[in-house]
């Protein structure tokens, strides 16, 4: 080999170890929101873990019980929580699953619906990891059609130093008291419950100055509780002489 071809060749193998020395893994979870537990077992399948495979034969691709797609049931939160480390700034496809029975062969697929961004023809969602980053920011309804907690998953490389959060126009700064770095998740349990669809905004900021942002929603009006109009009764008493 001519020493000019093997300098270009040292140099080509120089890059491409820089690069890969210098590519980060974060720690990612995933959630899926089932406040009343109506799944029996959920799944995070996707390009990072074969998609699940293999299906349970004779069923409509439904997941094997003990996959390690597997996701975990947080009956405080009420939500399906699965973690997973993934490389920063490549993409990655995935999907939810629920199983309807505790035999595992009734399933549904489908979207994360804590995620917009879709791609193909079967609608996958997809996640690009970024350092740091916001996923899935989500505004928690019950029952009642009302937004009743905030949450969102927050990871990074570096510690956070500070998270700050918007609800419905009413900001707070001490969001790292209802942050649990072990997880990587936010959540904030509301005081007073808002309109579903209200506006909610994260803002977190790691020990190196890096900040990242997400807003979902809108702003609304306070809430105006309606009660039901009442008749005051007045009796008639006997007047003493």
């Amino acid at each position: 080999m001519s020493r000019p071809s093997f300098r270009l060749v040292a140099l080509l193998l120089g890059l491409f170890f820089v690069g890969h020395a210098g590519a980060q893994s974060l720690t990612v979870t995933f959630r899926y929101l089932d406040p009343g537990k109506t799944a029996v077992r959920a799944f995070v399948p996707g390009s990072f873990n074969g998609w699940g495979q293999p299906y349970t034969p004779g069923t409509p691709s439904c997941i094997g019980a003990g996959h390690a797609s597997a996701m975990t049931y947080d009956a405080d939160g009420g939500f399906w929580h699965h973690t997973v480390t993934l490389q920063a700034g490549q993409a990655y496809q995935y999907k939810i699953q629920v199983h309807h029975n505790e035999a595992g062969t009734e399933c549904t697929w489908f979207s994360d619906p804590l995620n917009p961004v879709t791609v193909g023809a079967n609608n996958d969602s997809e996640v690009v990891i970024a350092d740091p980053m916001v996923f899935q920011p989500a505004g928690e309804v019950n029952a009642d059609g009302l937004m009743t907690a905030v949450s969102a998953g927050v990871f990074g490389s570096q510690a956070f130093a500070q998270i700050t959060f918007t609800v419905n126009g009413i900001e707070r700064t001490d969001g790292l008291d209802f942050y649990d770095p072990a997880t990587g998740l936010f959540r904030f349990v509301l005081d007073v419950p808002v309109r579903a669809g209200s506006q909610f905004t994260i803002t977190a900021t790691d020990i190196v100055g890096r900040s990242v942002s997400a807003e979902i929603g809108e702003l609304f009006s306070p809430i105006e509780w309606e009660t039901e109009p009442f008749t005051t009764v007045k009796e008639r008493f006997p007047v003493r002489a």
